[in-house]
């Protein structure tokens, strides 16, 4: 990783300890567009701007893209797992509606609070975490003090277990990709050496990038052509 500048790293939001590339929604090379659908916040990967799942619910909507794009996307629908809304607090929410960790949760429902009340209220305190996914990709906090994993992959471990499909916990941990997440690229569980070959095979390809938009719009230039002087 000596061949990766600290800036590069920087960039890509890098943490050794996480393994997690996060790219610049907004760069012109390495970012993507966001979805147009108001308050969605997800990675738009089709050529209508939209996200794979507001995609779906513009198909079966029957409605043009502009009147759909500008409702603003059901609480409910929207993906993604953050900490609890409580300060300080390094447990998961479980839902995105209720933004809260499972111990927080529950701790409102007994005071019969209203969430800025309850956050507001001198009697909630942070809580720390369980600790990390057992799962070796997966970068997520666990769901509760008896999993030993995120709640997907908790679910997950169920679900096989339901089917008879469940290989074990070692290989579970092993197998499992990680819970995909917008626009980050979670590099958990391969050698440091191809690690280090993607970050740096980036950082290249970037650094040629930045060299040829340079190079366009400098005086008198276009892309594809020549410096002045120079003989075809």
């Amino acid at each position: 990783m000596a061949a990766v500048e600290p800036e590069f790293l920087d960039l890509l939001g890098w943490s050794a300890d996480r393994s997690v590339l996060s790219f610049p929604v907004g760069h012109p090379l390495l970012g993507m567009p966001l979805c147009r659908v108001v308050d969605c916040g997800c990675v738009a990967y089709s050529m209508s701007q939209l996200c794979r799942s507001c995609e779906k619910r513009w198909k079966s909507a029957d409605q043009n893209i502009e009147v759909f794009a500008a409702v603003a996307r059901p609480v409910r629908q929207r993906n993604g797992v953050e900490d609890c809304e409580v300060a300080g607090c390094e447990r998961p929410w479980v839902t995105r509606a209720r933004q809260l960790c499972s111990a927080h949760q529950y701790q409102q429902a007994k005071m019969r609070l209203d969430l800025p009340e309850f956050l507001r209220h001198p009697a909630v305190r942070p809580l720390p975490s369980f600790g990390a996914c057992s799962v070796a990709a997966c970068d997520r906090q666990w769901s509760g003090k008896v999993s030993a994993y995120c709640l997907q992959h908790t679910q997950r471990r169920a679900r096989m277990i339901r089917e008879g499909t469940f290989p074990g916990e070692e290989a579970f941990r092993l197998a499992m990709r990680a819970v995909s997440k917008f626009s980050d690229v979670n590099l958990r569980g391969l050698r440091p050496l191809v690690v280090a070959e993607v970050i740096y095979g980036l950082q290249e390809r970037n650094s040629w990038w930045d060299q040829d938009t340079a190079m366009a719009s400098a005086p008198g230039m276009r892309a594809g052509t020549d410096p002045p002087g120079v003989d075809p």
